[in-house]
């Protein structure tokens, strides 16, 4: 061991066979735990204390019935984020806010302590809903529950239905015999009772339909739900004005100021003459002939074919038919005249069944009056057994 003199005048011992020490480890390895620590501290344990933070502050919320967006924490700072309805308490909400989060508890290595030392707590408030009006809708008034059915046969007005109160007997029998010789009013007045509109409407459509009737041959117009539906048959000589009557109703639908009547179903067809129907029906029977049992007026089943041939052609024969029934010589004249009319009945009621108006349907027997055949040969008398139909003469028409 050497002494040395400095400069200072101060003794220093010296070992002269050890070398002098430096500052580590005794000074850098401090310092490098530090360090470590501080990186643990900031990387892993902050992020945990913060998660902490904020499950156990949205538990807390939760718990509390408070809704929120978003939880954050920046060190001891809870930031909490929420939306709330235009109708909502702002500063009720944030206070409560506030109270939940620092009253929850979070679990340290000192035990439970508080989450944070500070709230803040950033609200937007929704936009208070626009509500749209229901865009208002002009309406059509509604038609009353009082409908009609005009059914014309011949020069025949048969009215049947709903009467308002305040149209009367008198006003509809008026309107209808103007443009009818025979008018059977059957409509049912109505006790109930319907205001200014109401009525009105229900004049439009019975004037309408009345002229739309007047022009159809045969056929019914019927009133319903608002609207008139159309079915039958119309001359070609009243087709024109019958057509214009329709467009111009049609053209009228839709206006507040006449929004009635509206046309519904239409089914209209060229009317053929009593010359035209009369070969038509002849043809059909031309070929084969109604079939009976021996002595019986019970349709053979084969017949429905040619029954309904028949009714196809009655559909575009206006007025009244008549299904005449004929015999062959063989028995009495009062069996078989009696025979012959109860053949020409079951067709009648065949027919009817098949769709056509059985108010437009006259049976006549005529027995073995009327032979076209020789009742001597029973090829003549199966020739006689027919049945013949027509339409009907202004004698037959007088004797109905």
């Amino acid at each position: 061991m050497t002494m040395t003199d400095q400069s200072s005048g101060a003794a220093h011992w010296v070992r002269a066979d050890e070398p002098a020490r430096g500052l580590w480890p005794g000074a850098v390895l401090p310092a490098l735990v530090l360090l470590a620590a501080c990186v643990y501290a900031f990387v892993w344990l902050a992020p945990q204390l913060q998660n902490q933070v904020n499950r156990s502050a949205a538990a807390t919320l939760v718990a509390a019935g408070l809704s929120t967006d978003a939880i954050a924490t920046d060190g001891r700072e809870v930031v909490v984020e929420a939306t709330l309805q235009a109708s909502e308490d702002v500063s009720r909400f944030t206070n409560g806010v506030a109270s939940a989060v620092r009253g929850s508890l979070c679990d340290t290595w000192a035990g439970e302590l508080s989450c944070g030392a500070g709230v803040d707590v950033a609200v937007k408030q929704a936009a208070a809903p626009v509500v749209t009006p229901e865009p208002v809708v002009e309406r059509l008034p509604e038609a009353k529950t009082w409908d009609f059915v005009l059914n014309r046969l011949e020069d025949t007005l048969t009215l049947t239905g709903d009467l308002p109160a305040d149209v009367g007997w008198q006003e509809v029998n008026a309107a209808a015999g103007r443009r009818f010789g025979v008018v059977d009013n059957r409509l049912t007045e109505s006790e109930a009772v319907g205001d200014d509109v109401a009525v009105g409407i229900y004049r439009q459509a019975l004037d309408k339909g009345l002229g739309i009737v007047s022009l159809l041959s045969q056929g019914q117009v019927v009133w319903g739900d608002g609207q008139l539906q159309v079915q039958g048959l119309v001359t070609q000589a009243q087709q024109p004005q019958l057509n214009d009557l329709l467009v111009s109703i049609e053209q009228g639908n839709g206006s507040l100021e006449s929004p009635f009547p509206y046309l519904g179903y239409i089914d209209v067809s060229l009317a053929q003459d009593s010359r035209t129907c009369d070969a038509q029906f002849g043809n059909v029977l031309s070929q084969t002939t109604i079939r009976f049992g021996s002595a019986s007026a019970d349709i053979d089943p084969a017949s429905l074919p040619l029954l309904e041939s028949l009714a196809q052609v009655a559909t575009s024969c206006p007025g009244l038919l008549v299904v005449e029934g004929h015999t062959d010589s063989t028995g009495n004249t009062f069996g078989n005249d009696l025979l012959s009319e109860d053949r020409a009945l079951a067709v009648v009621q065949a027919l009817a069944d098949l769709g056509v108006d059985e108010r437009r349907l006259k049976a006549v027997g005529l027995g073995s009056s009327q032979p076209i055949a020789d009742n001597g040969t029973a090829q003549g008398r199966a020739q006689n057994r027919r049945i013949v139909v027509r339409t009907a003469t202004d004698l037959d028409k007088e004797n109905v």
